[in-house]
């Protein structure tokens, strides 16, 4: 029998997994992306191949994860994403192979408008990845994931541990104006 996340994948295109992580590893991935942020590591996040800017389509600052250089809380992060990738590869056969990911930081107004993760001519971007590194979350807060399946749209609160998973290529989504910072990690798994 496939796993919620499995069936959830195959047959609305997403799939939310609250608890994702438990609170050592939520309280540790925060601790390491704020200490970033306030070091000045983070930098404005561009769009597409070429990382263009455009303050009218999204506004947050980014700090890329290097795979060959973890800090710890980063490589546990690596494992248990490796661990979904392995589920969902032996379930889907989607062909899974690297990830890539960074930390998001949005200031308060921050957004980024309806899109999907891949690029133009390039659909190596297959299984796209947001865990939420907030505390608690209210709907008031802003900051909303809606997602655009067929039918009516979802939004995801945006609540520290929560997993949500989607078809990069398929589900167009967005992230709307937070009240408050809002903190995650977003990657990408990607076929060869």
């Amino acid at each position: 029998m496939p796993s919620p996340l499995i069936l959830a994948l195959t047959q609305a295109g997403y799939a939310i997994v609250p608890d994702f992580l438990n609170p050592t590893e939520l309280a540790d991935l925060a601790f390491e992306s704020d200490t970033l942020r306030e070091n000045g590591s983070f930098h404005s996040a561009g769009m597409g191949l070429a990382h263009q800017l455009d303050r009218r389509e999204r506004q947050d600052e980014i700090h890329w994860l290097e795979p060959n250089a973890l800090s710890v809380p980063q490589a546990a992060l690596w494992a248990r994403l490796e661990l979904l990738r392995q589920e969902v590869d032996a379930s889907l056969f989607l062909g899974l192979w690297s990830l890539e990911g960074h930390y998001s930081f949005y200031a308060p107004g921050g957004f980024y408008h309806r899109h999907r993760d891949s690029f133009r001519n390039d659909s190596a971007r297959t299984l796209s990845i947001v865990i939420y590194l907030n505390g608690p979350w209210l709907l008031e807060d802003g900051g909303v994931l809606r997602l655009f399946p067929k039918g009516e749209p979802v939004d995801v609160i945006p609540t520290g541990g929560t997993l949500v998973c989607f078809l990069s290529n398929e589900l167009e989504h967005e992230v709307l104006p937070s009240i408050r910072v809002r903190k995650s990690f977003a990657g990408w798994f990607s076929r060869r």
